[in-house]
């Protein structure tokens, strides 16, 4: 007679293997009533996990998996660095997967890693990412995830990355005090956090300071004709003096535009960019920005991952600190 197997009860109720196996396990989130038709027919049928199958599992590989959005630009190629020098520290490897900003290609990235049997996962997520459930099925096995630079609060996983609040916030009000008071803002993609982040640290220092916030002023991601025709009007039609863009690469665009009109940088508009990208010390003039420290997310990231691989205990959350490097882009 052939042993019932979990893609046996899967098949029988519809649902996926990994929905069963969590059931049968007592781990994860899941409808209480789907979980005991799962008990019920596993018992009816004489179900028992095969001893080898657990073990294998439970067998460390001394690997763990790195999903990030891409490897071009230099704040991640840092957190890479800096996962990889916790790594050479224990004698674990990483098993590097770019998304390129898209989800499929995260979520595959995913299984791939899950299949690899790594015994935790870091992971930036995405610009298209709005569904969550290939990074809860990897915590349902068991294994730990950490978030960098973008958290999730609908995974209840740790993360690191830096005060983007209080990074923007700062730009803001230095752009406030060397005298600028119509400040636009350029937002980066809307499905991830690090975007609200900035812009709500945009809107709180313009609050403190008591300078109404325009909605005219804050430009949405988009494509470089549209952002230019947005930047155009803005110094055309709201003469605005200062900007703070999500990135240095918007901060740079937006330069290309502002001089391409006949405007200058910094003594018409003052521009802050973020990141601390090595193309902000390469523009003319040089870019203000806010710095992120992208080798100590992946450093902590790991240290943090490493230590619930071990123990099983799931560290705080982490934020760390920016710092504002003053250049040439603002007056």
């Amino acid at each position: 007679m052939k042993k019932t197997t979990i893609v046996d009860i899967a098949k029988e109720l519809d649902l996926s293997p990994s929905t069963v196996s969590r059931a049968l396990n007592g781990i994860g989130r899941m409808n209480q009533v789907t979980r005991q038709e799962i008990m019920d027919l596993a018992k009816k049928w004489g179900y028992h996990p095969n001893p080898h199958a657990q073990r294998l599992k439970k067998a460390k590989t001394s690997t763990i998996g790195l999903i990030i959005p891409e490897l071009t630009h230099h704040f991640y190629s840092q957190i890479v660095k800096g996962v990889d020098s916790v790594l050479d520290k224990y004698g674990y490897q990483q098993i590097i997967c770019v998304s390129n900003e898209e989800f499929e290609k995260e979520r595959n990235a995913a299984s791939t890693l899950l299949n690899a049997r790594v015994d935790g996962l870091l992971i930036a997520l995405s610009n298209e990412t709005k569904e969550y459930d290939h990074i809860q099925q990897v915590i349902d096995e068991e294994i730990p995830v950490v978030f960098l630079d973008r958290m999730c609060e609908d995974i209840q996983a740790p993360y690191v990355m830096t005060d983007d609040f209080e990074g923007a916030k700062i730009a803001t009000e230095y752009l406030i005090k060397i005298g600028c008071r119509n400040i636009a803002f350029i937002k980066g993609p809307e499905n991830i956090s690090t975007t609200f982040s900035r812009y709500m640290g945009y809107k709180e220092a313009l609050k403190i300071h008591e300078i109404p916030m325009h909605e005219q002023y804050v430009l949405l991601h988009q494509n470089q004709e549209n952002l230019n025709n947005s930047i155009a009007k803005l110094l055309k039609e709201f003469h605005i003096d200062g900007l703070l863009a999500h990135s240095d690469y918007h901060a740079f665009r937006a330069m290309e535009e502002i001089h391409s009109l006949g405007y200058r940088v910094p003594e018409d508009v003052s521009v802050i960019g973020y990141a601390d990208e090595p193309l902000a010390s390469y523009t003319t003039p040089k870019i203000t920005t806010v710095k992120q420290p992208a080798y100590e997310i992946g450093k902590v990231g790991m240290e943090m991952l490493f230590h619930q691989i071990n123990t099983g205990e799931k560290k705080e959350p982490r934020m760390l600190q920016t710092e504002l490097i003053i250049r040439q882009s603002t007056r």
